[in-house]
């Protein structure tokens, strides 16, 4: 028989989390919890209501049709605890405690880390909670309060600006183009990148290059300019970090590309956080002011 008390949101939660991502397991990573925590509130909730929620199968757990009913209305009620959060971390006048801030690997730890030190030495009573990587941040679930996004389509529900593109040119390692001689016909450089071989050809058709064909496929970034660090071939890379390597050279003078607009943004609810303020203050014109970088126009 189901209870007559209200659901448990803690409960309601991880279902949402289970019916999302079809896994229990997966559910407590997403909620920092522990597998069996996440199958005792599920068996908790669906005693509550007395009913089954998901059908375990081969595939993990398949939402049940009541389960599909609820889940639409668990959804608006997590939006709207959401905008809650964000509603009362808007009114907070301090600036200080918990300050999220999301961006890529490569631009955290090649751009603006000594800017993202400077930061945290300004303001000692906020705690900054950094996470880099290539996965955008959801800020309407408040996964996090501010994002350095690199993207043509940063998301039109965002509050902030654009700075303008990024750069890539061709590097490799000086010795590497002493060893094998990427302008010549018959040259053994090889080239390495993160994309499939077939976009990555159908990419580089037109350049100087493209009678090079011997490729090596690298999926994460900092791998990749490890790998052309080490003289393991060529490599398109951000101009930002890999001018700053003089063991890197820029292939036969290759020219910059433009790649990507780089954002600073937050959620228009948190444009009144004091936090927030403070931050996009501060990283402001510092992305300004490194457009020469980004767009990789070297000094001499």
């Amino acid at each position: 028989m189901p209870t007559s008390s209200s659901p448990d949101w803690e409960n309601l939660r991880v279902f949402l989390a289970v019916a999302k991502t079809g896994s229990a397991r997966q559910a407590a990573s997403t909620l920092n919890l522990h597998y069996t925590s996440v199958i005792r509130r599920l068996e908790a909730f669906e005693k509550q209501i007395g009913t089954q929620l998901f059908h375990k199968s081969a595939k993990g757990f398949e939402i049940s049709e009541v389960g599909k009913t609820i889940l639409k209305r668990a959804e608006n009620m997590e939006d709207e605890a959401y905008a809650i959060e964000r509603l009362l971390a808007g009114t907070k006048d301090e600036i200080a405690g918990v300050l999220k801030v999301t961006m890529a690997t490569t631009i955290a730890s090649y751009l603006l880390i000594e800017e993202i030190t400077q930061f945290q030495e300004n303001y000692p009573n906020i705690n900054l909670q950094l996470h880099a990587g290539h996965k955008f941040a959801n800020l309407s679930r408040n996964e996090a309060d501010v994002a350095i996004r690199v993207s043509d389509a940063p998301g039109d529900t965002l509050k902030g600006r654009r700075f303008g593109k990024y750069y890539e040119a061709v590097y490799a390692h000086k010795d590497y183009i002493k060893k094998y001689f990427p302008l010549t016909k018959n040259t053994q450089c090889r080239w390495l990148g993160w994309q499939t071989p077939e976009e990555f050809f159908a990419e580089v058709k037109e350049s100087e290059f493209s009678h090079i064909q011997s490729y090596t496929q690298i999926d994460n970034e900092i791998l990749l300019f490890e790998a052309v660090k080490s003289k393991m071939g060529i490599a398109y890379l951000p101009c930002f970090y890999a001018d700053n390597v003089s063991d890197l050279v820029r292939v036969n003078k290759s020219q910059p590309i433009p790649r990507l607009d780089i954002w600073l943004l937050a959620h228009p609810e948190m444009s009144n956080s004091k936090k927030v303020q403070a931050f996009m203050a501060f990283f402001s014109p510092i992305l300004r002011a490194k457009q020469h970088k980004l767009q990789g126009l070297l000094s001499n």
